[in-house]
């Protein structure tokens, strides 16, 4: 495991000059009927490389059930930006480093509307529409 994420950190940092930023998606559902839920939730995620286009982050929380279940994709989500101000630093390190984020979370599963161009099929999961970001060790 610790290898295909040093492949997959290689891939990010490098070959596919991607950033856990660009997985950050600005307005990623654009589906009208999929309404933000009424309740605010803390989340603490951590950013997960995938040698595909799938949702990158997940709570810490979950991380631990993931690993033992076996499901880890099944547990990721998408971010969405609450306000184009709102982004992670370009020094932002997946490695070491987690976000905690308040927020929201959409009423259904879908597709980030902006993501980096891909021929995969791109995978639904929850999305959470991001308030505001801090990120700590």
């Amino acid at each position: 495991m610790k290898l295909l994420l040093m492949l997959g950190l290689l891939s990010w940092t490098g070959w596919l000059g991607a950033h856990p930023s660009d997985y950050f998606h600005a307005e990623a559902s654009k589906d009208s009927t999929n309404q933000l839920r009424d309740q605010t939730d803390t989340l603490e995620l951590r950013f997960l490389v995938w040698g595909c286009e799938c949702p990158n982050w997940i709570a810490v929380t979950d991380y631990e059930k993931a690993e033992i279940s076996g499901g880890m994709i099944d547990y990721c989500m998408y971010l969405e930006s609450g306000n184009q101000e709102l982004k992670l630093p370009a020094d932002f390190d997946p490695e070491t480093q987690r976000i905690r984020v308040v927020g929201r979370f959409y009423e259904k599963t879908a597709y980030p509307a902006e993501r980096l161009p891909s021929e995969e099929t791109v995978r639904k999961a929850r999305i959470f529409r991001v308030s505001t970001v801090e990120i700590y060790n």
